[in-house]
């Protein structure tokens, strides 16, 4: 039978007495239309991402195939700055132009992890760049003082000139970020404000033709235009205006991805997502009409455009508007005014008493199936061969929640968070992820310097993962300055919804933390309309039913007092669920729809190099379930099948012990 190679395959297999995730991926994908555009837009840059390049060095960016114009991803980016955790073996590029705003004389300051180099040309043309700041290695976030190559010398620059800049980031393994400040005169160091920085273009040129140069406008709906239709793999198509057969300003293309109705005006002002921004909003903010919270940092895209942050920059969130000590996040959960220095929200004392965290227990490594949750008085657990209460002893995941409120009692102070796992950790404090080593591993540790503000509360949550062999978790804060441990109880806080206020709703999802945390989601995420059941039932659906999100049984309608949930009694259960997610491109790189895809084939047996018995599924489906198997080991596998009868190669084979 000829070959397909489909990629993007996530393959999951749930199982009725507990589950296990695995993942399957080809890394061969459709690259997005990456053509310059004429003009040059104020506020935004462009960022263009290489993934599947090993190393940590720039040099291997540089050297790679597809670089610099054919880009495996193209987003825009508002401030130079990368702080969220993106993956392994890629590398970014981000140009553009700066325009200061006096002048004088400027520095410039980089940090990154792994490899990265700053160039700024002393004018508008790239070929005068040259590397005036750079990171051989890695560095922390924010950190700008561990090598002198950090900081570039002074750079006289002209108030209003626009002078090329490129960013150059190389990443191996592990953290991933990158950041961009500068200082200049009467300003001290800082990151450089969107209103200075300026899209990479084509000059105009000035032929004396007299045609009209682009409105800004103009550029902005053709960016949108180029960037949707490359994100989905879609023929370029230089038709100007764009198609908008309804004449709601929408371009029809932007409607149905997002589901709206291109022949429907009226949906342009419709509110899909109850974020307070119409369908028009979304798109000229380029946020997502279907989730409230588009860079996940815990303020809805409304309220961010509303204070006059920006929805797709996730940092914006740990900042102070008002300078009145408390973030802008702890403003808007607290639902005191972010503008108002004198509406602070209450102190942590009357927020949360009790000391501890939430653990939250799973099988699978990646919190496949939630079997209870429990407060624990800190993270310190060595289960060595063994596991958790109720879990397998292999392939298991905890999430614990908890509130961080350092002890000092005014200003700001540095503190260490040291965590130690095997395998698998992340941490997230405010919403950021300070600490990523998502891998099979032995015992590792992994530290984050950070600084926090007093009588803060911060949101703090670990997640672990266990695959196989040894098991350990364990996570301690320090005094960055004597390198004492801190006692967790001093530090660590219940979340007040498992106390009081059962109404609370942190992430603004439509779920209160209360029922989040006993029904085993994530109360500082948006995770609503996700689906934890064989039903596509999603979990706002289960909430609003008073039906457990995982097995959908009835419920009382949540609650409030911290309940423990007992793992469920799944004795005796013979059924396996198998889940997946379709495959969305060819070996070739073009794209593989859903109507090009006649079905599926399972293969499962007790034998894993031995033929198996072979399940056949509509390609409609991307779930099955197989009942009836006997005790014992089973091994699964499954592959695509075109509907001109080319099939995929076979996944990797998912093994479950019933």
């Amino acid at each position: 039978m000829s070959v397909l190679k489909a990629s993007g395959f996530v393959f999951l297999i749930a199982v009725v007495s507990g589950c296990q995730s695995f993942r399957y991926t080809d890394p061969n994908r459709m690259p997005p239309t990456a053509a310059l555009p004429d003009v040059s837009e104020q506020g935004v840059v462009e960022a263009r991402y290489y993934d599947g390049i090993d190393g940590s060095d720039v040099s291997a960016l540089l050297a790679a195939s597809v670089y610099p114009d054919n880009p495996t991803e193209v987003i825009q980016l508002q401030t130079l700055v990368q702080s969220e955790y993106r993956g392994n073996n890629y590398g970014a590029l981000v140009r553009g132009y700066i325009k200061p705003p006096i002048s004088g004389n400027y520095r410039f300051f980089i940090a990154s992890d792994d490899q990265s180099e700053f160039l700024l040309s002393h004018s508008e043309s790239s070929a005068e760049a040259q590397v005036i700041a750079s990171v051989p290695a890695w560095s922390y976030q924010e950190q700008f003082d561990k090598y002198s190559s950090q900081s570039s010398g002074y750079q006289s620059l002209d108030a209003g000139q626009a002078y090329y800049f490129e960013l150059r980031f190389k990443e191996g393994s592990g953290a991933d970020h990158f950041r961009v400040e500068w200082e200049g005169p009467g300003f001290s160091q800082q990151v450089i404000a969107s209103e200075f920085l300026y899209s990479y273009a084509e000059p105009v040129a000035g032929d004396g033709s007299g045609s009209v140069e682009p409105s800004i406008e103009d550029y902005q709906s053709g960016y949108r235009v180029g960037f949707l239709d490359g994100r989905q793999n879609l023929a370029f198509n230089p038709v100007y205006p764009p198609l908008d057969a309804d004449g709601d300003g929408l371009y029809d293309n932007w409607e149905v991805v997002f589901g709206l109705d291109p022949s429907n005006p009226d949906d342009a002002l419709e509110d899909q997502d109850g974020d307070l921004l119409s369908a028009q909003d979304e798109y000229w903010l380029g946020t997502h009409p279907g989730n409230p919270d588009t860079d996940g940092d815990g303020i809805p895209d409304g309220a961010e455009y509303a204070y006059e942050l920006n929805p797709l920059n996730s940092a914006d969130a740990a900042e102070d508007l008002d300078g009145d000590g408390a973030s802008n996040l702890d403003e808007f959960l607290a639902q005191t005014d972010l503008t108002d220095a004198a509406d602070i929200p209450s102190t942590p004392e009357s927020i949360a008493t009790e000391p501890g965290l939430w653990g939250q227990y799973f099988e699978g490594t990646e919190f496949t199936l939630y079997r209870y949750g429990q407060i624990d008085s800190s993270i310190n657990y060595q289960w060595r061969t063994g596991a958790p209460d109720g879990l397998p002893k292999n392939s298991f995941s905890v999430r614990w929640s908890t509130l961080l409120i350092p002890p000092h009692e005014d200003g700001r102070a540095g503190y260490r968070i040291v965590a130690t796992a095997d395998d698998g950790v992340r941490v997230y404090l405010n919403g950021d992820v300070v600490i990523n080593g998502w891998v099979d591993q032995p015992a590792t540790t992994y530290t984050a310097d950070v600084v926090l503000d007093a009588g803060t509360a911060y949101p703090l949550v670990m997640e672990y993962y266990e695959s196989g062999g040894g098991a350990t978790a364990q996570l301690v804060v320090e005094d960055q300055e004597t390198g004492t441990e801190l006692a967790p109880a001093d530090i660590f806080k219940l979340p007040p919804a498992l106390e009081s206020n059962a109404e609370m709703d942190s992430d603004s999802d439509g779920i209160p933390d209360s029922w989040e945390l006993a029904y085993g989601l994530n109360p500082w995420r948006v995770d609503s309309g996700n689906v934890y059941n064989n039903a596509a039932v999603t979990a706002l659906d289960a909430y609003t039913s008073n039906l457990n999100p995982w097995t959908l049984e009835p419920v009382d309608g949540g609650t409030s007092d911290g309940e423990v949930l007992p793992p469920p009694d799944v004795s005796g259960s013979d059924t396996v669920v198998l889940k997946w997610t379709a495959p969305d491109t060819r070996e070739d790189g073009s794209p593989l729809t859903t109507d090009e895809i006649a079905g599926y084939e399972i293969s499962y047996s007790q034998n894993a190099s031995a033929e198996g018995n072979i399940l056949e599924v509509s390609g409609s489906e991307t779930t099955a379930a197989l009942e009836g198997l006997s005790t014992g080991d089973w091994f699964f596998k499954l592959r695509v099948i075109d509907t001109n009868g080319l099939a995929s190669s076979w996944s990797q084979i998912v093994e479950y012990s019933l």
